[in-house]
Formats: C-alpha cells, structure tokens, sequence
C-alpha cells in the first residue's frame, strides 16, 4: 500500500528542539522521534536510537553542549529562501526541492530555521514551512471511515476540521503530493486505495507519555464525570494534553488512555474502542422479598424426585444427568446472538435485570450495552451481582426513568460487530396486567406490617398463596391466628366479592380468581390516609439560607487555575455553591414586596453565567471579587426595573431616588422645597398605584405602629388631598382604623419635638462613631441606648454578651458621655 507524505529525520530532530528548547538531552530527542516518526505512526526504539545517533555525531546540523549528553541545534538563515519564505506564507503550498534551480543544497535548508522538508514513496522532497502541519493522514481516516469516494479538496477540508474540532490556522491538506489521493481538474479528490494501513494504528506509547496519562488520571475521571455521558477520547486529548488529531503526539496519548484506564479500578469504562464512560460503584440493589401470585415451587423436591428416577433407570439405559452432561460437552458452545426480554415488576422497583439471560455478554464483572434511541447512541455499563444474581448500576436505573420503562416494556438486545446493542420494543400490554399483579401482593404485604389490612385483603393474601384452594376451616383458623374476626363475618365477606369464588366439585373449598381482580379494592380508607405521617420539607428560602450559612463554614474559593482547567458546567456549579452566601447576602438585601428573593436568585444565575463569559484570569484579580460586581449590578438594575407596576426608566429612577432624599430632608428642616411635588414619575415612585388599603394591609402588626402611622398620615394628610396626586384612588377613610401611637405625627408640635430629637440623636452617633476606635467599645454603646435591638440593654446583659463586668459596661458608657458633653450639635441640651 502507498504511504503518505512523511518528514525527514533532520527535519522530526529539528521540531523537537523547536518544540522542547536547546540544548536537549540524548534521551529526550530519540522518544520525540519515537513518537513523531512517520506523522505519528511510531519507531522502534533501536531505529530511532540509530537514527538520532548518526544525524549528532556528524555534529553539522548539531553541536554538543556544555552538559554531558546534550545537544544544540546550529541555525543559518540563508538569504536566498527569504523570497521563497514570503511566497509561501502567501500562498501555502509546499514547493518542490530541485537543485539545479534553486543553487541551494540540503544542507543549507536544514539549517534554516524557517523551513522542513517532506518526502514521499516517488522520492520526490518537498520543502514547507516549519509552522505548517498537515492533515493528508487524518483526511484519509475519515474518507476510508466513511466510505468517501469523491468530494471536493474545499468540503472535505472543512468536514475534517468540523468533525475533529480542529482550530489550528497552521494545518493544511495537500493531496497533490500525496499519492493516496488523486484530484481531477475540477478539484475533486478521491481515493486511490481504500485499504486502510495497519501500520497506521500500531503507534509508539513511550514511558513518558504513560507517566503523563497517569497522573492526568483524575482530571479525566472528573472530566468524564461532570459530562455525565460517554466522552470521546479525542475530547479529552484535546482539553487536558491541549493536542488536537492531526498532530502526531495525538496518537501516542490515545493509546495510552485505551491502555491505562482498563488496568485502574476507578470506575472508567473504555467503550466502543474510542470513548470513555463514568460509572459509580452503586451499592449492591436491595433485593425485595417477592410474593408469589401462584405460589411457590420447591425446587429442592423436584431435584430429588429426579435424582430417584435416575438411580431406578441407571441399570437400563444411560442416566439422565450423564446425557445431559455428554450433550454439553460435544455440542459447542454457541454466544447468544439477540435477546428479547421483557421487563418485569420486580425488575421496574428494583431498577435491575435478571442476570442469567446475559450470561454470555458479561465480561469482568460489567456488561456493555449501546443504546439505540434513533441515530443516538448512548453507551451504558451495567454492574453484575453474582451473589444476587442481577444487573445494576446507575446507567441502568437512568434509563428506566429517563424513558419511564413499565412493566410489560421488551428490551431487544442484539450482537452486532462484537458490540451489544439495546433498543426498545413493543409493550406487551398482556405481560404489564400480569406483572402489575404483583404490585398489589406487595401492597397487601406492606399493609400487615402498619396493621392497616382489612378482612377482604387478609382473605385474598392468604389465598393468593395457596391457588389450590382452602376449606373454610382452614381459612376461619389462619385468619383468627392473626386478628379477631368472627367466622361469621369471614364467610360473609367471602360472599361479597367476586375474586372469592367456591371450588367446584369441592364441597367448603374457596380460591382465589385474579382474573376477577380490580385496582379499587387496593384503594386506601380515607381514614388511613389521615393516619399516615407526612415529612416536613424546608421552604425554598430555608434551602438557600441553610446553603449559604454552610457555605460560610468552608469559605472555599475558587482559582484561576480551576477556571482554565475545569469545564464550564464544572465551574458555575462550584460557583453557586462556593459563593451562596454572598448570593444570598445580596437577594436579601433588594427583594422587597414588589421583587421576591427568587426572583432574584435566577438574576443572579445569570450574573455568574455573564461574570463567566467576560472573565479573563489573564488581567488579574479573583473570579469571586469580579462576579461579586456583577452580581451587585444585575440585581440593583433588576430591582429598579421591577420596583414599580408600571417601569419607570433606570435613568429617571436614579433621579427619582436623590430628589427623594432631598425632599425628606428639606421636610424634616422645615426648609422649603424645590423639587416638582406634580412629577407623576415621582407619584408613582411613591405610591406604585395602589390603593391605600392594600398599602395598609401589607403592613401587619409585626411591623410596628410608627410605620402604620406613617402610611396613614401620608394618605390623609391634607397635603396630599388633591386628586390628581392621587390618580382617581379613591378611599373610604370611615373604614380605615387609625393607629394607635401617631398623635404625635397629627400634632404640628409633638411632630417638631421628636423630629427634633432624632436629629440630635443622629448627630450624637455620628460624633461618637468618629470619636471611639475601639469596635467592641462602639457595640456596647450602642446595646446600652438602643440602637442595636431598639431596646435599651442592662449593664449586667451587656457584661454577659461581651464576657465582661458590669463596672466595665459602666466606664465605657461614662466615657462616652462625657465625649457627648463636647459634641457641638448637643451644646445646651441634655444628653
């Protein structure tokens, strides 16, 4: 078969010190051509090792270093390739070396830098650019692979680099020199062999590279992990070794991966040749006791009634176990080609698989199926339990309620290409009635551990195990064993159900009839169910606070490195749960009546979402402190956006916000305003257009009578009378109950005096926060007069909360007494 374009030795030594650097040890330059020989199909190590020996020791293209055993590379610019050298980034196309024209030898060419040099099987040499790499073999895999005959040169470029996500500007596809492919005039490519090489696919897996897979093991199980699904190999090459498929380390990498993961018991699965799959080691199933719908077999009598009818025939003719086993050892065993199996109601709770029918197709403990569900396949490994004598495993309880499987549900299972294969098949709607039996027995068992059975379902358990019959005797005493009914009232309800029927040609004989049975006698006394206890479940924002106070225990961050490495699914889910308590901080801080806190928590999953596309771990900085100003600023915008019924602009609303302050100050100092009162923005940034009995009632009794107050005077007094401030809100005030404790916002005198007083005492605080440093000083302070809790504090609570006596709350408080003496604001008052 003909081969590629392949890479001269000089020029495979030459990428190796442009890849590792100068000097380079012995060692290192014969694994690199072990791995890059032949565009990534591998050499021997003797070959190699010859190879490398002859291009050092003719010390031309290379020089020894200081340190033993290593090497230089000699590097010449020669100025009659700088022409040829700007041609060729214009035009990338390899040019073909010929002495006579170019005046230049070889040995001019290796030295430059700039350039490599590229043979195929005519002996034709070819020069590109030490840049460049090529993509011929990765082409022909993929048009072999998929039965490609002719394709233009354009679309199988661009097929290639979609498939294999390639985004090297560097890589090229020259069929012209490769004599695998020719291309007519019109530019088309097709194959000239479809015989695809062996030789291809035996690549060199150097130690190196199986050290470098090795310790990459974790990362590729927690890759593979957060995918939650099969995962290309390639994917992984290219995310953690950052090495794309047409390069020739690619391959190397690819078999280590097949190679090293097998021998590694951390559950990841090798499938389908070229993919890998997590799968947890689950818990063994818990296997439920099943009930017998037509009771149960003993199987022990039956092996010992045909051992007995063996040793009476042995002296005739060959016994039977000898035949049977003489047949198994001539005939040869044949592997199980398809399977239809149909899923039964022990299977469904059990969320497992009677291991026995894929005997055949386990293989080290696990089976691996290949989920059909159209053109989607969907790899899965199912765990076998010898001792139960079942399949399990997390990929199988996944698809039965991803698909919501039922009992009666066939599985077809087939052999194709040495793969097993699974699809979906009919629903046997006869198999389901038969099988959802069983879910009623199970039902009746559960009901005699709660104690909750009535007669009738005593009555069918007990002949459900016994579908020859019972005599009415044998009913009345198994019965009474268990509860205290009367044999009257037993005989009576036999009488009453249709399922009960007597045996005929048996005289006090009653069985049982499942063909007569019907869900509603399985129903539950609405008694019961008032019976049974419910589990509190936390509400949603208990979810998040607790999320978030636990998250402040662990005060984990997360690091740039993490952010380069780790998937984008990966890093927001650790993000939400890293920074929950700052989410939480910040949706508790902007919800109010007209913006709920989970409004605000979606907002701020888009905020991490957004901090994460526009992050550049490059600039500096931590991802938490840059999606911390996202967060602040999505949220305060979402609030100003939803505050109001009807939006008001941001722009405005800003305004809206410093006239309001203004407003309330001047109001308080009695100064007079300048602000436009008739805005109808600011009416409706005041009121939000509603009425005042809705305004009212939003404020319960927790809130406290100053706020009551405060919203009842703001809609009687006469200041806001006029109509058209009000917008046509009318108000009934005769069914309105003024609050108590608001005389003094009524009273023009009372209302100066506390205004006055709050004032000053803002005035106070503020001069004694610049005055005392100490912040456990400034605490007490503000316990001893209210300010913390809006309750004034004892000395001796004080001296409890801090871990201190009651002569020391004293001193602090003296102390700032005497500060407050000199605040100019409180000059001629008494503090």
């Amino acid at each position: 078969m003909k081969n590629g374009p392949i890479y001269s030795n000089i020029s495979i030594i030459n990428r190796a010190f442009r890849a590792l650097g100068s000097p380079l040890h012995r060692d290192l330059i014969i694994d690199f051509v072990r791995t890059h020989w032949g565009n990534g199909r591998g050499l021997p190590l003797e070959e190699a090792q010859n190879l490398v020996k002859l291009a050092l020791e003719a010390q031309f293209y290379y020089e020894k270093a200081s340190e033993e055993d290593h090497f230089s590379r000699k590097e010449v610019y020669c100025k009659e390739l700088d022409r040829l050298y700007y041609n060729m980034q214009i035009n990338p196309y390899p040019y073909q070396y010929n002495s006579r024209i170019m005046n230049l030898t070889m040995s001019e060419i290796y030295l430059d830098p700039r350039f490599d040099t590229i043979s195929s099987d005519d002996g034709i040499i070819y020069l590109v650019l030490s840049e460049w790499n090529l993509l011929n073999d990765l082409v022909y895999y993929y048009m072999v692979k998929n039965n490609i005959d002719k394709i233009p040169i354009s679309d199988i470029y661009r097929n290639v680099l979609s498939k294999y996500s390639i985004d090297d500007p560097n890589a090229y596809f020259f069929p012209k020199i490769d004599p695998r492919f020719q291309v007519n005039r019109k530019q088309i490519v097709s194959l000239v062999e479809k015989n695809y090489s062996e030789a291809f696919l035996s690549v060199q897996v150097t130690d190196y590279i199986k050290e470098k897979v090795a310790m990459k093991i974790p990362i590729i199980k927690q890759f593979v992990m957060d995918s939650k699904e099969a995962v290309k190999i390639r994917y992984i090459i290219k995310r953690i070794f950052n090495l794309q498929p047409h390069q020739p380390l690619f391959f190397p990498y690819f078999e280590a991966i097949k190679q090293i993961v097998p021998l590694l018991q951390n559950n990841l699965f090798l499938v389908n040749d070229d993919s890998l799959i997590y799968s947890a080691s689950k818990e063994l199933p818990k296997i439920i006791p099943k009930q017998r719908l037509y009771g149960s077999t003993n199987l022990d009598i039956i092996d010992l009634k045909v051992n007995e009818l063996d040793y009476n025939i042995n002296n005739q003719t060959t016994s039977l176990k000898q035949k049977d086993q003489t047949s198994h050892e001539t005939t040869p065993l044949v592997k199980r080609q398809k399977l239809s199996y149909t899923l039964r109601y022990y299977d469904r709770i059990q969320e497992t698989l009677a291991a026995h029918y894929f005997k055949d197709w386990i293989q080290n403990g696990y089976l691996k199926v290949n989920f059909l569900d159209g053109e989607k396949i969907t790899p899965m490994i199912i765990h076998y339990d010898e001792k139960n004598n079942v399949l399990y495993g997390e990929h199988l309880s996944n698809f039965m309620i991803d698909y919501d499987l039922e009992p009666g549900q066939k599985l077809e299972f087939f052999l194709k290409d040495d793969h097993l294969y699974l699809e979906l098949g009919v629903f046997d709607e006869k198999a389901h009635t038969e099988q959802m039996k069983y879910e009623d027995l199970a039902k009746l068992s559960e009901m005699k551990k709660l104690g909750t059975k009535s007669l009738m379902q005593h009555l069918a358990e007990l002949l459900m195990l016994h579908p020859s019959g019972l005599h009415i005797r044998e009913i009345v005493r198994d019965i009474q064993e268990d509860t205290t009914y009367a044999e009257s009232s037993i005989r009576n309800t036999l009488s009453s159900y249709p399922f009960f029927e007597p045996i005929k040609g048996k005289v006090g004989y009653w069985r049982f009839n499942p063909k007569l049975w019907k869900k509603q006698y399985m129903e539950l006394e609405n008694n019961i169910k008032n019976n049974l206890k419910s589990k509190s479940i936390p509400t949603l924002r208990q979810q998040w606070k607790i999320k978030a106070l636990a998250s402040t225990k662990t005060k984990r961050r997360l690091t740039n490195e993490q952010f380069k490495q780790l998937p984008k699914e990966t890093f927001l889910s650790l993000a939400w749960d890293y920074y929950s308590f700052t989410i939480y901080q910040y949706a508790k801080k902007f919800s109010c009546e007209t913006v709920p806190m989970e409004d605000l928590y979606q907002e701020a999953y888009f905020a991490l979402h957004k901090a994460y596309e526009k992050y550049n771990p490059e600039l500096g900085g931590s991802f938490y402190h840059y999606f911390r100003r996202h967060l602040f600023a999505r949220l305060q915008r979402y609030k100003s956006d939803n505050l109001s019924l009807i939006r008001i602009p941001t722009h405005r609303i800003e305004t809206l916000m410093k006239n309001d302050q203004i407003f309330e100050k001047q109001l308080i100092t009695n100064e007079k305003t300048n602000i436009n009162i008739l805005d109808s923005d600011y009416i409706l940034f005041k009121t939000n257009y509603i009425s005042f009995e809705e305004l009212y009632s939003l404020y319960d009794d927790n809130v406290g009578d100053e706020a009551r107050a405060r919203i009842y005077c703001y809609f009687n007094h006469p200041f806001y009378e006029d109509t058209s401030l009000k917008r046509q809100v009318f108000i009934d005030y005769s069914y309105i109950e003024e609050p108590e404790e608001c005389d003094w916002l009524l009273s023009e005198e009372r209302y100066e005096e506390e205004i006055e007083n709050r004032v000053l005492a803002e005035s106070a605080i503020d001069y004694l926060r610049n005055i005392i440093k100490n912040p456990r000083d400034w605490k007490i302070i503000l316990y001893r007069f209210g300010f913390m809790t809006g309750e004034e504090m004892t000395l001796q609570e004080i001296g409890e909360l801090f871990g201190v006596s009651r002569e020391r709350i004293r001193q602090i408080e003296n102390k700032a007494l005497k500060h407050l003496k000199k605040c100019p604001a409180l000059k001629g008052a008494n503090p």
